[in-house]
């Protein structure tokens, strides 16, 4: 953008023809203020001009992942994401409903080679008619490493804590069991399985 050319400038000088010296301090005000209106607009900066990112052709919402987004207590469970890991999980098929913690395993099969480092333990999801009603409890910050070939598995704990909501009355369920992996470059590496019945009683 070329200072002294433009509508706005042309504007300032015939003002200030019309009104003289005095009117001198006032005509740099409104050139000052339409140069800083022009460059909040987005003068010069292309990607600015160009306005929010186009809406899906289908008009539809990109539906957020399980392992971008963290479930909530009482919010529908987020879409689960394809990943390049497949969990399998082994829970009991029924447990008292005031039991602290239940405890699970998931076996984990990378397609392609997994160099990383997880979590723990599998983070383990209970839902009910389609809503979270307990989410993973704490675990420590001590990592798993990772180095699988592909085609081979590794075996995780997958504790289930039902109180981290609140307390779950009895009746059926269901579990989801997420890992994550850490990539020596980075990247997340992902899978989830599920679902899985588990009867409180």
């Amino acid at each position: 953008m070329r200072s002294g050319t433009g509508p706005a400038v042309a504007a300032s000088q015939q003002r200030l023809s019309a009104h003289g010296t005095g009117g001198t301090m006032h005509i740099r005000r409104y050139v000052g203020l339409a140069a800083l209106t022009l460059l909040a607009a987005g003068c010069g900066n292309p990607a600015a001009r160009s306005g929010p990112p186009a809406p899906d052709a289908s008009g539809a919402s990109p539906v957020p992942s399980l392992v971008l987004v963290d479930p909530v207590c009482g919010q529908p469970l987020p879409d689960r994401p394809g990943g390049s890991l497949t969990v399998t999980g082994r829970f009991p098929a029924s447990a008292p409903a005031d039991q602290a913690t239940i405890a699970g395993t998931v076996e984990v099969t990378g397609r392609e080679a997994v160099r990383g480092v997880s979590g723990r333990g599998a983070e383990v999801f209970v839902v009910r008619d389609g809503r979270v009603v307990a989410v993973p409890g704490w675990q420590d910050a001590a990592g798993v490493v990772w180095d699988l070939a592909p085609g081979s598995s590794k075996s995780l704990p997958a504790d289930v804590t039902p109180g981290t909501c609140r307390p779950l009355t009895p009746g059926t369920y269901e579990l989801y069991a997420r890992v994550v992996v850490t990539a020596d470059d980075g990247a997340r590496i992902q899978g989830v399985g599920g679902p899985w019945p588990l009867e409180l009683r």
